[in-house]
Protein backbone atom coordinates (compact mmCIF):
# COMPACT_ATOMS: atom_id res chain seq x y z
CA UNK A 1 0.00 0.00 0.00
CA UNK A 2 1.42 3.39 -0.94
CA UNK A 3 2.25 5.93 1.78
CA UNK A 4 -0.40 8.30 0.39
CA UNK A 5 -3.07 5.61 0.46
CA UNK A 6 -2.06 4.57 3.98
CA UNK A 7 -2.49 8.16 5.16
CA UNK A 8 -5.90 8.47 3.49
CA UNK A 9 -7.00 5.16 4.99
CA UNK A 10 -5.85 6.31 8.43
CA UNK A 11 -7.60 9.67 8.13
CA UNK A 12 -10.76 8.14 6.79
CA UNK A 13 -10.58 5.33 9.25
CA UNK A 14 -11.64 2.75 6.68
CA UNK A 15 -14.55 0.47 7.58
CA UNK A 16 -15.50 -3.16 8.08
CA UNK A 17 -18.46 -2.93 5.75
CA UNK A 18 -18.43 -1.33 2.33
CA UNK A 19 -21.12 1.23 3.15
CA UNK A 20 -19.23 2.39 6.24
CA UNK A 21 -16.22 3.32 4.08
CA UNK A 22 -18.32 5.54 1.86
CA UNK A 23 -20.12 7.09 4.83
CA UNK A 24 -16.79 7.89 6.50
CA UNK A 25 -15.34 9.40 3.34
CA UNK A 26 -18.45 11.43 2.55
CA UNK A 27 -18.74 12.74 6.11
CA UNK A 28 -15.09 13.79 6.31
CA UNK A 29 -15.26 15.52 2.91
CA UNK A 30 -18.46 17.28 3.96
CA UNK A 31 -16.84 18.43 7.20
CA UNK A 32 -13.82 19.90 5.42
CA UNK A 33 -16.11 21.54 2.85
CA UNK A 34 -18.21 23.06 5.65
CA UNK A 35 -15.10 24.48 7.31
CA UNK A 36 -13.89 25.92 4.00
CA UNK A 37 -17.29 27.52 3.46
CA UNK A 38 -17.22 29.15 6.90
CA UNK A 39 -13.67 30.38 6.30
CA UNK A 40 -14.57 31.87 2.90
CA UNK A 41 -16.83 34.36 4.72
CA UNK A 42 -13.89 35.70 6.77
CA UNK A 43 -12.81 39.16 5.59
CA UNK A 44 -12.28 41.20 8.77
CA UNK A 45 -12.18 40.85 12.57
CA UNK A 46 -16.00 40.91 12.86
CA UNK A 47 -16.41 38.06 10.39
CA UNK A 48 -13.61 36.18 12.19
CA UNK A 49 -15.70 36.29 15.36
CA UNK A 50 -18.72 34.90 13.51
CA UNK A 51 -16.64 32.15 11.90
CA UNK A 52 -15.02 31.25 15.20
CA UNK A 53 -18.42 30.82 16.86
CA UNK A 54 -19.60 28.60 14.00
CA UNK A 55 -16.50 26.43 14.11
CA UNK A 56 -16.55 26.14 17.90
CA UNK A 57 -20.22 25.13 17.73
CA UNK A 58 -19.39 22.33 15.26
CA UNK A 59 -15.98 21.22 16.61
CA UNK A 60 -17.37 18.33 18.65
CA UNK A 61 -19.27 17.07 15.59
CA UNK A 62 -16.12 17.23 13.46
CA UNK A 63 -14.07 15.34 16.06
CA UNK A 64 -16.77 12.72 16.60
CA UNK A 65 -17.07 12.01 12.88
CA UNK A 66 -13.31 11.64 12.67
CA UNK A 67 -13.23 9.40 15.73
CA UNK A 68 -15.88 7.12 14.20
CA UNK A 69 -13.95 6.91 10.94
CA UNK A 70 -10.66 6.16 12.69
CA UNK A 71 -12.31 3.43 14.79
CA UNK A 72 -13.20 1.43 11.68
CA UNK A 73 -10.92 -1.50 10.84
CA UNK A 74 -8.37 -1.32 8.05
CA UNK A 75 -9.70 -2.73 4.77
CA UNK A 76 -8.63 -6.25 3.96
CA UNK A 77 -9.82 -6.59 0.38
CA UNK A 78 -8.38 -5.04 -2.77
CA UNK A 79 -11.75 -3.79 -4.01
CA UNK A 80 -12.24 -1.64 -0.91
CA UNK A 81 -8.67 -0.36 -1.06
CA UNK A 82 -9.22 0.59 -4.70
CA UNK A 83 -12.43 2.45 -3.84
CA UNK A 84 -10.69 4.37 -1.08
CA UNK A 85 -7.89 5.27 -3.47
CA UNK A 86 -10.46 6.57 -5.96
CA UNK A 87 -12.13 8.69 -3.26
CA UNK A 88 -8.81 10.12 -2.04
CA UNK A 89 -8.97 12.91 -4.63
CA UNK A 90 -12.21 14.27 -3.12
CA UNK A 91 -10.60 14.37 0.32
CA UNK A 92 -7.44 16.02 -0.99
CA UNK A 93 -9.46 18.75 -2.75
CA UNK A 94 -11.44 19.46 0.43
CA UNK A 95 -8.30 19.62 2.60
CA UNK A 96 -6.58 21.92 0.08
CA UNK A 97 -9.57 24.30 0.15
CA UNK A 98 -9.29 24.65 3.94
CA UNK A 99 -5.53 25.22 3.65
CA UNK A 100 -6.09 27.82 0.91
CA UNK A 101 -8.54 29.74 3.11
CA UNK A 102 -6.17 29.62 6.08
CA UNK A 103 -3.43 31.05 3.88
CA UNK A 104 -5.71 33.86 2.68
CA UNK A 105 -6.87 34.66 6.21
CA UNK A 106 -3.28 34.68 7.49
CA UNK A 107 -2.79 37.90 5.48
CA UNK A 108 -5.76 39.71 7.05
CA UNK A 109 -5.47 41.97 10.11
CA UNK A 110 -5.90 39.65 13.08
CA UNK A 111 -5.70 36.63 10.78
CA UNK A 112 -2.73 34.87 12.41
CA UNK A 113 -4.34 35.16 15.84
CA UNK A 114 -7.67 33.89 14.47
CA UNK A 115 -5.94 30.91 12.89
CA UNK A 116 -4.14 30.17 16.14
CA UNK A 117 -7.44 30.23 18.05
CA UNK A 118 -9.36 27.97 15.70
CA UNK A 119 -6.65 25.97 13.95
CA UNK A 120 -7.10 22.71 15.82
CA UNK A 121 -10.84 23.24 16.28
CA UNK A 122 -11.29 23.41 12.52
CA UNK A 123 -9.43 20.17 11.89
CA UNK A 124 -12.00 17.36 11.70
CA UNK A 125 -9.27 14.98 12.90
CA UNK A 126 -9.22 16.82 16.23
CA UNK A 127 -6.37 18.27 18.29
CA UNK A 128 -2.83 17.26 17.41
CA UNK A 129 -1.10 15.10 19.99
Amino acid sequence: MSKSLAIIVFVLGAAGCRDAYQVAIDEQVANYNEIASVLRAVHDPASMDVAERKIVARAAHFREASRRAQALPMPDDEGTVTRIREQAAKMQVAVREVAKEFERIRGLPGGPEFIERIGELSDPRGPKR
